[in-house]
């Protein structure tokens, strides 16, 4: 089967691959948001910092956070509901699992790849976390000039290197590319997608074809008329 990723293994692949100009992380979730209005259970994301860069989140106001354990980014709709889109809401604190956290910013959040997250906390991956804790997503851009053959069989030496490091947590098991857009639709997805398009492509062919015989039709039953009037 395939599994997530685990924090070492995901320090081990950007330390090493070279195929890779960035390597970021995600872990989606629920946090409870207080000091804000009425008490709510929100979506939320722990992301690493360089996960903005990877997506293009700039903030709408403020910053985003760097490795800083308490800052937490706010999505818009948040930011609308419960500070009613003031700029002074950077800056405040509010708790979230029990937890003070400072807004460092306001920003568009990824829905495609985040659906209904409504705020961003640091994922800061430790070295001394468990091999065997399997609780990342993770998420590479290719090098310049580097294909994803070439990055897959570079990550298939890196997995093989940490499972003879690590043979306990590690032995046997592999890393696996896959095109983003594959992850969040499904590998079918592109299929469906141009069936449902032939399908619309005949059936549009036939409706031209049957309007275009109504007014063949049409013709041969007003050719007595028409010569008539010539």
């Amino acid at each position: 089967g395939v599994w997530t990723f685990s924090e070492p293994a995901l320090l081990d692949v950007r330390e090493r691959a070279r195929s890779l100009s960035e390597v970021a992380a995600y872990r989606a979730g629920n946090m409870a948001l207080t000091g804000a209005g009425e008490p709510e259970i929100l979506q939320a994301a722990a992301v690493t910092p360089s996960f903005f860069a990877m997506f293009g989140i700039r903030p709408v106001a403020g910053t985003v956070f760097g490795d800083s354990p308490k800052l937490v980014v706010i999505g818009r709709k948040l930011w609308e509901k419960k500070f009613q889109s003031n700029p002074l809401a950077v800056g405040r604190t509010i708790a979230l699992d029990g937890e003070s956290y400072t807004i460092a910013g306001v920003a568009g959040l990824p829905t495609e790849l985040l659906p209904g997250a409504q705020l961003l906390v640091p994922l800061l991956p430790s070295a001394t976390e468990s091999r065997s804790a399997h609780e990342i997503e993770a998420v590479g851009r290719l090098r310049a000039g580097v294909d994803q053959r070439q990055a897959q069989a570079e990550l298939n030496t890196i997995a093989a290197r940490i499972g003879r490091e690590n043979p306990v947590t590690n032995a046997g098991w592999g890393m696996q590319l896959t095109p983003l857009a594959e992850s969040i639709a499904g590998p079918r997805t592109g299929r469906a997608l141009w069936m449902i398009f032939g399908a619309i492509a005949l059936f549009w062919v036939l409706a031209c074809a049957n309007v275009a015989g109504l007014q063949m039709a049409r013709s041969i039953s007003r050719r007595h008329e028409m010569s008539t009037r010539l």
